[in-house]
Order: C-alpha cells, then structure tokens, then sequence
C-alpha cells in the first residue's frame, strides 16, 4: 500500500493533469507526469472497467503496481516534484507480475522520471 503522502487523489490535480501533463506510452501502460510545485511525488493508478468487468481481476493488478510503485519509492529512485498517473491498457491482464515490473521500469525510464 503506498503511504497517503504518495497518492495523488484531488480532483484538481487529475483536471491540470490532462491540460499540461506529458505522455509516455507502452504496450501495457499509458504514463501520464507533471512537474509541480510540491515536494512529494504523487501516483495514481487508473484501471478501467473496459479492462476487467471483474474487479477482483482489477484489484489484483492495482494491487501489483502499487508494489512496484511502493518498492521504487522505498529506494528513492524517482524524482521529486512530479505527479503521476499510470493508465493501464488490456493488454495487462495476462501478464505476470515480472513481465508488468519489467514494463513499468521501462516506462519510467523513458519518461526520465528517475533519479
């Protein structure tokens, strides 16, 4: 579970996210990052229904990126200042946990959103 501080949740912040925010995309991810005034980095994580009906099946793969997410924290590897919203695509539902780590890392790296 990632701490309060590094969820982004305001609706305000979702709002400026789509007028300004830069775009990276993946086969599995769309990253969605902004630059903000503030000292946390933020993360949100959007799993549609037109993924999943089931929400067992979306909760497990909130619950992998969270972890992934949560461990790359812990390491102090992103960025300070940035918000970020990972939007997954369809793709991801028959992907294991080390495939969908493997692509999230990459996707970070190509957004030159680490350290």
């Amino acid at each position: 579970m990632l701490k309060s501080v590094n969820r982004l949740r305001q609706h305000k912040d979702f709002k400026e996210m789509g007028k300004k925010g830069k775009n990276v995309y993946s086969p599995l991810f769309n990253l969605r990052y902004l630059i903000v005034l503030e000292n946390d980095t933020k993360f949100a994580i959007v799993i549609s229904k037109k993924i999943s009906k089931k929400a067992v099946v979306r909760n497990r793969i909130k619950r992998q990126i969270r972890e992934i997410v949560r461990l790359e924290i812990k390491n102090n590897t992103f960025k300070d200042n940035l918000n970020i919203v990972i939007y997954t695509k369809r793709l991801i539902i028959d992907k294991k946990y080390s495939e969908i780590e493997k692509e999230l890392k990459y996707l970070f790296k190509k957004a030159r959103i680490l350290k």
